[in-house]
């Protein structure tokens, strides 16, 4: 369905699981890809994005031991 005709289109955000961003992308692959693609492409890369943004920031804060060491 496109809505974008009625109402002014306005990003709005969501926080979910990992397991719930995988249950709304296996709903969505049961819809015909002409309707859902750019939806499921658009979910696949703001949620690339944010991983990989937290595995940035959990490997900085992780204590570098291999300097400790030689230190």
């Amino acid at each position: 369905m496109d809505f974008s005709g009625m109402i002014p289109i306005q990003d709005i955000q969501l926080q979910l699981a990992l397991p719930e961003v995988n249950q709304i992308l296996d709903a969505l692959s049961e819809k015909s890809y002409k309707e859902v693609y750019q939806l499921i492409i658009k979910i696949q890369q703001q949620a690339e994005t944010q991983l990989q943004d937290n595995n940035h920031h959990l490997n900085n804060d992780q204590p570098d031991f291999a300097s400790e060491l030689k230190g």
